[in-house]
């Protein structure tokens, strides 16, 4: 029991944080408001289909991925999960790069488990993650959708293009015992890359990956870009491959 709202959300906010992953959840209504949430949990299960997700507590558990969305289906661990999360994970399990970004031979020997594909000796990984610059300022929201999607395509090309030159480069022949390569994409697309790679050559590859990008957006001599091109930043996380990354 707690009279001030503000405090009593809080509270609840740090008992959530310990105890989703254990299936339970707390929130802070009264009255009129504990009611009304008792009401939309009944209207919700009702018109859940077969098999979907249903809480086993008076209120909805969130997504266990982002800790946001009402969780709506289980996984086969049973873990809540929301419909978006759901299929992210899965176009990022079933994801074949095109081969003239990775040869198809490289995809099969990419890091796919930590646990199972490293050597025991390589106690590190370097989580890269990199963002195109002021892009979103460079197309008018009101433009014709043809100049957003020919926009669009033009920074996915330059950004698959930037990534394969820095692999082929820094990380292609970097093979350990187990006959992997020490990389992982995870996201490809847009002006965004995120991905895993080996320690020692996460600068190298941001660096290369800048320049290639820099280079490739002034040869397009595209409408909306100027002389100086476009630029892309990044950012390098080297962390114990044992350890959780938030």
């Amino acid at each position: 029991s707690c009279p001030d709202s503000e405090k009593a959300s809080e509270i609840v906010r740090r008992l959530n944080h310990f105890c989703l992953d254990k299936g339970i959840t707390f929130v802070s209504a009264t009255g009129e408001s504990e009611k009304k949430a008792r009401e939309k949990l009944s209207k919700k299960k009702r018109a859940t289909p077969s098999g979907a997700f249903r809480t086993m507590t008076p209120f909805d558990l969130p997504c266990g991925e982002c800790l946001v969305a009402p969780a709506e289906i289980t996984r086969k661990d049973d873990s809540p999960i929301c419909r978006v999360c759901d299929s992210k994970i899965k176009a990022v399990n079933d994801r074949k790069w095109d081969a003239k970004l990775f040869e198809y031979s490289d995809q099969n020997a990419f890091i796919m488990d930590l646990k199972d594909d490293l050597d025991e000796k390589q106690n590190r990984i370097a989580v890269v993650y990199m963002d195109g610059n002021r892009l979103g300022s460079m197309i008018k929201p009101d433009a014709p959708d043809y100049k957003k999607k020919s926009f669009a395509n033009l920074v996915n090309s330059i950004t698959e293009y930037s990534v394969g030159e820095a692999y082929r480069e820094h990380l292609r022949s970097l093979r350990n015992s187990k006959g992997k390569i020490f990389f992982r994409p995870l996201l490809i697309g847009g002006d965004d890359i995120i991905a895993i790679m080996e320690p020692s050559k996460a600068l190298d590859f941001c660096l290369t990956v800048c320049d290639k990008f820099n280079q490739e957006s002034r040869k397009s001599g595209h409408e909306f870009f100027d002389n100086k091109g476009l630029t892309i930043s990044g950012g390098i996380v080297i962390v114990n491959k044992g350890y959780p990354l938030w």
